[in-house]
C-alpha cells in the first residue's frame, strides 16, 4: 500500500473520503476560476507577461508546487490543494521546534534550512484563501502544529501598518532614489500622554525589509548587476529599531512614516504573506523589482480593494509608493516623521546660547568636561551634552558602529556625563519639515518641448523624456536641495535649415551632489555623467555638428552664501570621449575646472550658472570652453518653465522650455 494511504489510515481518514475531499476542492475552485482570480494571482505573485500568460515574481523553485507553478496559476494552484494534504513526516515536525527554542545555535539553524516545511505551515496565506473562497473548513487536513509561524506572528504581534520611506542618500548606489519598507506595529506596547496626545514608541515595532544582497560594491557593478537582475533580493523582518539606527543614524536619513487604513483580517492577512514570501528569493532589479515594487505588491495581495501597482508605471522609484498611496483615497490615515541625527544636531545647535556653543566646541576639542561645562547651569549641561552626543553620532556614525572604536569609546563618554545630571531633556520640539515630505515631489518622469535660436543652425525645436527622476533647477520640495539624479534622459532636435530629426542626446545617468560644507563638515561635491551627446566641436570634420560617447568624473568642493540655498563652488573634472568623427584618434582625455553658482531664489524658482573650460588630450583641438545658464520657475508639482542660454568656442544658443512633470 502506498505509504500516503497508510498515513491517512494512521490519521483516522477514510481513504475514499479524504481522495474525494482533494478532487471535490480542486472540481469547486476549477468552478469558481480560482486560478484566474486577482486573489491567486497576487497570492503567488503573478503578473501578466508580455506576450500572453503569466510568470511569478518568485524565483525559488521551492516556493511551487508545481514543476510550472512559476508560470502555470492553474497547476499552481491544484498542486497546493494536493500538497496540503500531504502526510507530515518526522522532518516537518523537527522544522517546527527548532527556531522557537531559546537561542538555537547556529548549527541547529543551519540543520533547520535543511529540513523540509509542511506545505500546510509554509503557505498560509494560501490556505486561508482557499479556506474563505471554497468554504472549507479544512478539518479533514492532516494535524500539524505550525509553531514557527505562531512564534513568528506572536513576535509582531500586528495591530496596524506603517509604510516607511527613507529619504534620498546619494552616498550609497542601492539608497540613490530612497528606500521603502513596512513597519508593522506591535500591538503590546504600552501608549503614554504626551502634551495631551496618545502616543506610542515605534522602536520595538518591526521593520519587514526587501533588498537586494549584492555582492559587489563598486558603484558602476552595481549599477550593471541591478539592471541585469543579478542579485538575490529577500525579504527581512527585524526590530524597527535597527532600521531606524541604519538609516537616521549611521546614514543620517529621514524617515517618513505613513499610518495605512487596512482592517484587522488585512494586517492577518498581510501577516501570512510576509510569513509566505520569507522563504524565497528574487532576482532583484534596480527598476523594476525593487523595494518599492515589492511593498506594493504585498500590500495589493493584503488588501485586494487596493490597487497600489497600477498607479504607477513598469519601472518604479521608491518615492513613487508614496504617490501611490495618497492615490487611493482614505488609504493614509496618518503621517509621522523621524529626523535623522544630523538634522537633530543642528536643530539643538540652533538653539544653543553663545555659551554653550562655546563649551560644545571645547568638548568637540577635547578639553575636560568639567572644565568645558564649569560656566553653565545644569538645564543648558543638559542642552550642550545632548548636541555634543547627537554630533558625536552623525560625524562618526560609521566609525561608531566598531567595537572598541574611539568613537564608541567617545559616545560612550558622552552619555556618562549625561547621566551625571539628574534632569530630564526637554522635548525635542522639532517640526515636520512639511516642504521636505515626500508626497509633495514632483513625479519622477519628465517631458519637455522646447524652441530656441543657434547662431550657427538658426532655430530649432527639441523634445526630451526623462526616465528619472530630479535636476539642480527642478522644485525642491521632496528632494534633497542641491543634487540631481538622472537616469535615461532622451532628447531629440528638429532644425530648421536642416529639417531632419537629430538625436541629440541619451542620457545614461547623472548624478551630482553639491552639498556646501560648514564648520562641521566638509561634504564633497561631486558629479558622474555617462551619455552619448550631440555638439558642434573644433574636433570634427568641417567643425560641424556630430556625435560622441562621454564618461564625466569630477569632485570639489561647495561654499553656502549665507545658507545652503545660495552657493558657489568650483571642483576639477576629467573625461574619456569617443568618437568616429574625431579628427586624428576616435578616443580623447578632456580635463579641466568647472565653476558654478547655485541661487534658489525659493523651493520653485532657481537659478544655475556654469563655466567650464577644458583642455583635451589625443585631439586636433587643445582648447575648449563652455559657459552656460538656466533659469527655472516650477508651477507647482507637475509643470514648469525655464530659460537657458549656452555659449561655447563654437556656438551660441538660447532657447525656452515648458516642462510637465508626471
Amino acid at each position: 500500500m502506498p505509504p500516503f494511504l497508510l498515513v491517512l489510515l494512521a490519521l483516522g481518514l477514510p481513504v475514499s473520503l479524504a481522495s474525494a475531499s482533494v478532487e471535490s476542492l480542486i472540481e469547486r475552485a476549477n468552478t469558481l476560476k480560482l486560478s484566474d482570480s486577482r486573489e491567486w494571482h497576487r497570492t503567488v505573485q503573478y503578473e501578466p507577461k508580455k506576450w500572453g500568460g503569466f510568470e511569478s515574481l518568485a524565483d525559488d523553485p521551492r516556493y511551487f508546487m508545481s514543476e510550472d507553478g512559476a508560470t502555470n496559476p492553474q497547476a499552481e494552484l491544484e498542486a497546493t490543494i494536493r500538497a496540503f494534504y500531504q502526510p507530515v513526516i518526522e522532518d516537518h515536525l523537527k522544522r517546527e521546534v527548532i527556531t522557537i527554542r531559546e537561542n538555537p545555535s547556529q548549527e541547529l539553524l543551519e540543520e533547520e534550512a535543511k529540513l523540509p516545511q509542511h506545505p500546510i505551515c509554509q503557505f498560509p496565506a494560501r490556505l486561508n484563501l482557499l479556506k474563505s473562497v471554497l468554504n472549507w473548513d479544512g478539518a479533514d487536513l492532516p494535524k500539524i502544529s505550525c509553531n514557527r509561524f505562531k512564534h513568528f506572528k506572536d513576535r509582531l504581534s500586528p495591530g496596524g501598518v506603517s509604510l516607511v520611506f527613507s529619504s534620498f542618500f546619494l552616498g550609497s548606489p542601492s539608497s540613490t532614489f530612497g528606500h521603502t519598507l513596512l513597519r508593522i506595529h506591535n500591538s503590546g506596547l504600552p501608549t503614554t500622554q504626551v502634551a495631551g496626545q496618545t502616543t506610542r514608541s515605534e522602536l520595538l515595532d518591526t521593520g519587514v525589509n526587501y533588498a537586494a544582497n549584492p555582492t559587489v560594491t563598486n558603484p558602476i557593478l552595481y549599477a550593471f548587476f541591478g539592471l541585469a537582475g543579478l542579485f538575490p533580493g529577500t525579504f527581512t523582518a527585524v526590530p524597527y529599531y535597527l532600521k531606524v539606527r541604519e538609516y537616521n543614524d549611521h546614514e543620517s536619513r529621514d524617515l517618513w512614516s505613513y499610518r495605512l487604513n487596512l482592517s484587522p483580517q488585512e494586517v492577518e492577512r498581510l501577516v501570512e504573506l510576509l510569513w509566505e514570501v520569507g522563504s524565497t528569493h528574487y532576482d532583484y532589479y534596480y527598476f523594476t523589482e525593487n523595494c518599492a515594487t515589492q511593498m506594493l505588491n504585498i500590500l495589493d495581495a493584503a488588501a485586494p480593494r487596493l490597487n497600489l501597482r497600477a498607479q504607477i508605471p513598469y519601472y518604479v522609484i521608491p518615492s513613487a509608493t508614496v504617490h501611490a498611496l495618497f492615490a487611493q483615497p482614505g488609504l493614509v490615515l496618518e503621517r509621522g516623521y523621524r529626523p535623522s541625527v544630523r538634522r537633530e544636531f543642528y536643530h539643538r545647535y540652533g538653539n544653543l546660547k553663545p555659551q554653550q556653543i562655546q563649551a560644545l566646541d571645547a568638548l568637540i576639542e577635547r578639553k575636560p568636561t568639567d572644565q568645558a561645562l564649569a560656566p553653565l547651569t545644569d538645564t543648558e549641561k543638559v542642552e550642550t551634552l545632548d548636541t555634543w552626543s547627537d554630533y558625536i553620532e552623525f560625524i562618526h556614525g560609521d566609525a561608531i558602529k566598531k567595537e572598541q572604536s574611539d568613537a564608541l569609546i567617545l559616545k560612550r563618554e558622552s552619555l556618562v556625563e549625561r547621566s551625571k545630571i539628574r534632569l530630564k531633556s526637554a522635548p525635542l520640539g522639532m517640526p515636520q519639515p512639511e516642504l521636505e515630505a515626500p508626497e509633495r515631489a514632483h513625479g519622477v518622469r519628465r517631458f519637455q518641448l522646447s524652441s530656441g535660436y543657434s547662431d550657427r543652425f538658426k532655430g530649432f525645436v527639441s523634445i526630451d523624456w526623462r526616465f528619472a527622476m530630479h535636476d539642480m533647477t527642478d522644485a525642491t520640495p521632496g528632494y534633497p536641495l542641491n543634487t540631481q539624479v538622472e537616469f535615461f534622459t532622451v532628447k531629440g532636435t528638429v532644425y530648421w535649415d536642416r529639417p531632419n530629426f537629430e538625436l541629440e542626446q541619451l542620457r545614461i545617468f547623472a548624478i551630482q551632489s553639491l552639498t556646501p560644507i560648514n564648520r562641521f563638515e566638509k561634504p564633497k561635491s561631486y558629479v558622474a555623467d555617462l551619455r552619448y551627446i550631440r555638439t558642434t566641436d573644433a574636433d570634427y570634420t568641417g567643425n560641424q555638428r556630430s556625435g560622441r560617447a562621454e564618461m564625466n568624473v569630477g569632485g570639489g568642493y561647495t561654499i553656502p552664501i549665507l545658507s545652503d540655498r545660495y552657493a558657489v563652488g568650483a571642483m576639477g573634472e576629467i573625461a574619456a570621449q569617443y568618437s568616429a568623427q574625431f579628427l586624428g584618434s576616435n578616443v580623447r582625455l578632456a580635463a579641466g575646472p568647472r565653476a558654478y553658482a547655485l541661487l534658489n531664489f525659493s523651493h520653485h524658482w532657481k537659478w544655475l550658472m556654469e563655466y567650464k573650460p577644458e583642455w583635451r588630450l589625443l585631439s586636433s583641438s587643445s582648447y575648449h570652453w563652455t559657459a552656460s545658464t538656466e533659469m527655472k520657475y516650477s508651477f507647482g508639482k507637475s509643470f514648469a518653465t525655464s530659460a537657458n542660454y549656452l555659449h561655447s568656442r563654437q556656438e551660441e544658443r538660447s532657447s525656452l522650455a515648458i516642462q510637465w512633470y508626471f
